[in-house]
């Protein structure tokens, strides 16, 4: 590989700006949370054809999945599709759905909507493009290049100092055997206390 070329290699050159360009393009976001909760199940006939004008979007923007030729853009369409229509639980769409939080990081900066349902953004694929593959601009909401995730940063490093004073206290590699890291107590390090602390309160 270090003798091919960036082309071989089929790179495609972006910055963060110009992904967050492209997601919005392809309304990548939204589509996400479409899937989730199989909006395209809701009116007849939104799973012909808005969800296959959805797909192609997504599929032919380079920087999310690569450059792909028109035959495979095509091919993948009509392959994903079947894999939506199939209704399988390991799509994990619908009532098959993994539970996420309802706040903080899973919640829009701007005006507090869940990120994880659609909710009055329109059906992506639901308007016909005016040319080429991308529908109309939507004016939608979303947190492409915010700061929004500084509760999750703070959760995730006392996540780590609390992982790390177990592993201390016990002598071993967290998620072991020996040393499950199952939310369970630990001693208090404050002996006037004489309780436990758990992980949660460690990461209050």
């Amino acid at each position: 590989e270090a003798d091919m070329t960036d082309e071989e290699l089929k790179k495609v050159p972006s910055t963060p700006e110009s992904r967050c360009a492209d997601a919005r393009r392809c309304r990548l976001a939204a589509f996400g949370a479409a899937l989730r909760n199989r909006d395209y199940d809701k009116e007849s006939g939104d799973d012909k054809a808005p969800l296959e004008r959805a797909l192609k979007a997504v599929l032919s923007t380079p920087s999310l999945v690569g450059p792909l030729k028109s035959k495979e853009i095509d091919f993948y369409v009509t392959w994903l599709a079947l894999a939506y229509h199939s209704k399988s639980s390991q799509l994990f769409f619908g009532d098959d759905k993994i539970p996420v939080a309802n706040d903080s990081f899973c919640l829009h900066t701007a005006d507090g909507s869940p990120k994880f349902e659609l909710g009055e953004r329109p059906l992506p694929g639901k308007n016909r493009p005016e040319k080429g593959v991308f529908e109309p601009t939507v004016d939608e909401v979303d947190d492409f290049l915010t700061d929004s995730l500084p509760s999750l940063r703070v959760h995730s490093e006392g996540k780590k100092k609390w992982k790390n004073m177990k592993s201390s206290e016990h002598g071993s590699e967290p998620n072991t055997p020996n040393h499950p890291l199952d939310g369970s107590s630990v001693k208090s390090n404050n002996a006037n206390e004489g309780g436990e602390t758990s992980e949660e309160e460690f990461l209050e």
